[in-house]
């Protein structure tokens, strides 16, 4: 057993062992023995603002509108931020309400920067630093809105209807709409990628396009209807052209244009299942090489999918005393990311190589497996490749450890945990090691469970067993 398996993601499931994959994320990397894959911790969240009173309900960019800025709602006060931090509130009318909303973002006739705002029983517009209740919209108010190529899509609160407002229109006409006509079930979110539209009703999920023709300009799209709709409008984001949501039966469904695939697995959807609908909240964001949705699932934990080309990989995130992450939405605006807190008015920039959230370090911890032979195999040490000597002079830190510890009997029990310097500033060997770990059973093997809690630089790239 000279080199050890890393599990690659996190994976949780009544009656098997749970597997972690803790505030990291996977990376492949060339090395002279080919590629590799290798684990990274988390960016960090850096405190950059508090805006308004919060709790913070709501944020969109888009470049080339508002300046570049992301149009922010902070409790009833809708605001532009810049990614330095600078809010400027609109005036006019306050937004009622404490439920998250939909922002969508686009251009009157004058190319000005409009934002339309959907809060489930109104239809809010903002323009030239004002906010406004859209009174054109129908009754009921509009319960999610999009944009796409100059005509804003709203669907109908509780209805399976869609009005869109013409490129350059003031107002909502009645004549305006149209059906999900698959089905009849309630639309609960309207999301637009690239040329399509996708209405995602209660049980089913249906395409449509701009057709070019002005008396009916939006219309099916290629007979792409499918019997699975959406669980909660709050999960529904477009990922760079990738559409992710759960569906109305807790899976985790990606749409790329095309067919639609399930990327949770089997244990996720349990997960899912287990919450409220209303508590299931996901944004994305991108650092170079990566692009994440962030999948916040109620108090219980906040899982995170890696879109890069790579492989796809699902891990937990989470922040120091809480089971989730305290970054609820964000946005990129440019290169920086803006990330929003869960439960206070407190903006974040979200920093790749920052080792803390605020002032907590970010934990980090990952899982490894050994394959039961049919023999049972003795385990001499253990050996742990990883970055080492990047810590920090002084505090917490300044003396990193990591933890390690095992299952013999597919995580029902571990032992206690066990401590190896992983190296003070510039001390870069020897690699943590670890002696005398017994025989691993034969056929089921053996979990072995890391975790760092030290501000200090992680890269985990190997884990070699019975090294001479």
């Amino acid at each position: 057993m000279p080199e050890l398996s890393i599990v690659l993601g996190a994976y949780e499931r009544t009656g098997d062992p749970t597997l972690v994959a803790r505030n990291l994320y996977t990376e492949q990397v060339a090395t002279p023995a080919g590629a590799k894959n290798q684990l990274r911790v988390r960016p960090g969240l850096s405190p950059l603002a508090k805006i308004g009173q919060g709790p913070l309900r709501g944020i969109a960019q888009k470049d080339g509108l508002f300046d570049g800025s992301a149009v922010l709602l902070s409790r009833r006060t809708l605001l532009t931020v810049t990614a330095e931090g600078q809010a400027t509130p609109f005036t006019g009318a306050a937004i009622p309400g404490d439920s998250l909303v939909d922002i969508a973002l686009g251009q009157d006739a004058d190319l000005n920067s409009v934002a339309y705002i959907a809060t489930g029983t109104a239809l809010y517009k903002a323009v030239s630093g004002a906010v406004t209740l859209d009174s054109s919209f129908p009754a009921g108010g509009a319960s999610s809105v999009d944009y796409i190529a100059g005509y804003f899509v709203a669907v109908q609160a509780g209805t399976d209807m869609f009005y869109y407002l013409v490129p350059g229109g003031a107002t909502w006409e009645p004549l305006d709409f149209a059906s999900a006509e698959y089905a009849p079930d309630p639309l609960v979110a309207v999301r637009a990628r690239g040329e399509q539209i996708a209405m995602l009703g209660t049980t089913t999920f249906q395409v449509f396009a701009l057709s070019g023709d002005g008396a009916n300009p939006i219309t099916p799209y290629g007979g792409l209807n499918f019997d699975f709709g959406c669980r909660s409008r709050t999960s529904a984001v477009n990922c760079a052209g990738a559409l992710i949501w759960v569906d109305n039966q807790s899976n985790v469904r990606r749409w790329d244009g095309g067919g639609v695939k399930i990327i949770s697995t089997p244990g996720l959807a349990e997960l899912i299942a287990s919450v409220p609908s209303d508590e299931l909240v996901a944004w994305s964001f991108a650092i170079p090489g990566h692009r994440f949705y962030v999948l916040r699932i109620g108090n219980a934990a906040t899982w995170v999918y890696d879109l890069q080309e790579l492989g796809d990989r699902w891990v937990t995130f989470d922040s120091l005393g809480l089971p989730y992450w305290r970054a609820q939405l964000g946005c990129n605006v440019g290169s920086d990311v803006l990330a929003c807190d869960a439960t206070t008015a407190q903006m974040y920039h979200l920093e790749d190589g920052r080792r803390m959230d605020g002032a907590d370090a970010v934990p980090m911890g990952w899982s490894a497996l050994v394959v039961g032979a049919d023999e049972p195999q003795a385990m001499a040490n253990l050996v742990l490749v990883c970055d080492l000597g990047d810590a920090p002079r002084t505090g917490q830190g300044s003396e990193p450890i990591v933890q390690m510890r095992w299952s013999d009997n597919e995580g029902k029990s571990f032992s206690g945990w066990r401590e190896r310097p992983l190296g003070a500033t510039g001390v870069n060997k020897p690699m943590p090691k670890w002696n005398a770990l017994g025989t691993v059973p034969a056929h089921i093997g053996r979990i072995l469970e890391f975790r760092i809690s030290d501000p200090v630089g992680r890269v985990i790239r190997a884990i070699k067993a019975n090294v001479p």
